[in-house]
């Protein structure tokens, strides 16, 4: 996946991400501390997308009077 956080857009801020599932996934626990999430696929997985996609967005920092509104879409 992939993402852009506090992106301003005249005072509206708004962060955006997108991911994709993998085909298949032998999910292990790595020992090395180089990978932040420490899992990794291995063995006899498929790490090509099988067509799932999504898409999360917010927009934030819109100040309506002493209201701060935020807006969430998936």
């Amino acid at each position: 996946g992939a993402g852009v956080k506090n992106f301003d857009i005249g005072g509206v801020q708004f962060d955006v991400a997108a991911v994709s599932q993998v085909k298949s996934c032998s999910p292990e626990v790595m020992a090395d501390e180089t990978n932040p999430s420490r899992i990794t696929c291995t063995g006899s997985s498929d790490t090509g997308d099988n067509g799932h996609y999504a898409l999360t967005t917010k927009t934030h920092n819109i100040k309506a009077g002493p209201i701060d509104v935020e807006v969430y879409a998936n």
